[in-house]
């Protein structure tokens, strides 16, 4: 019996390892939310991006 792909293993197998963060992956190494907002070199997002995970927005 020949099993077709699921839709998002395909996905991921053409696309998980030509990024450069793999924020969908189940296994990753958590960070910290401040770990997460570092990431963003402009302080306005890093204020959007911190109400939203606060859930202010």
């Amino acid at each position: 019996m020949k099993v077709t792909p699921f839709t998002l293993e395909r996905f991921f197998s053409q696309t998980e390892f030509n990024v450069r963060y793999h924020l969908a992956s189940s296994a990753i190494m958590a960070w910290s939310l401040r770990e997460f907002l570092n990431m963003a070199n402009d302080p306005d997002l890093q204020f959007n991006l911190f109400c939203y995970t606060v859930g202010i927005y």
